[in-house]
């Protein structure tokens, strides 16, 4: 059951905000949550950002914007494996 919510919501994600200008972004938003998560191993296992990129999601460099960076190296380790609700656009 959790872990159907958690494809639920990671699928919703990806629609509302990063494809949310793509005329595809049910189909992409599907492959990428059955991707990531038809392997129960690869649940909660970072990929790479290459990896990433190859099954379609929109991800940038933090090394690009060291303010960004700075803000985001601040705040991750605060999460300790637990989930966490921030707006970005508040520490951006």
């Amino acid at each position: 059951m959790r872990f159907n919510l958690s494809r639920e919501i990671v699928e919703k994600w990806l629609k509302t905000w990063m494809f949310k200008n793509d005329h595809d972004k049910n189909n992409k938003a599907r492959n990428i949550v059955e991707c990531k998560t038809n392997l129960h191993e690869t649940h909660n296992r970072l990929i790479s950002m290459k990896e990433a990129r190859e099954k379609g999601l929109i991800v940038e460099a933090l090394e690009r914007n060291d303010e960004f960076q700075d803000k985001v190296l601040l705040v991750f380790p605060c999460s300790n494996g637990r989930s966490f609700s921030f707006k970005l656009d508040e520490i951006y």
